[in-house]
């Protein structure tokens, strides 16, 4: 049922995305391929959530957005739950640059379109 609900919010993000300007979704995928992050921000509200996969992996992280400009957004992710089995993972830092479109997460770098 989890399962359900993530991908059934996460279809539901793009509409969200149209409908209001103030809303980041992105996909961003890391260099080498392996990890995926799925974006979705609410720069009024400085919440959100970023879906993560990586090598079997499927966890979501809740969100808190500290700061928010035309050219970063600075945030801390804190596990929420997992499709994948996880019962817990570690929280971190990122950005995301919205000019470039790049996000990162410690010395991590992903593309996002």
């Amino acid at each position: 049922m989890k399962k359900f609900i993530v991908v059934v919010g996460l279809l539901c993000f793009p509409v969200l995305a149209l409908a209001n300007p103030n809303h980041v979704i992105k996909e961003c995928v890391s260099s080498g391929g392996q990890s995926t992050y799925n974006l979705n921000f609410s720069l009024p509200l400085k919440n959100g959530q970023i879906r993560y996969r990586f090598m079997g992996q499927d966890v979501l992280y809740s969100v808190r957005l500290h700061e928010v400009s035309d050219s970063l957004v600075r945030g801390r992710a804190d596990f929420q739950s997992s499709a994948s089995g996880e019962t817990r993972g570690t929280s971190f830092d990122f950005t995301y640059n919205p000019k470039t479109e790049v996000f990162v997460e410690l010395n991590l770098e992903a593309s996002c379109r």
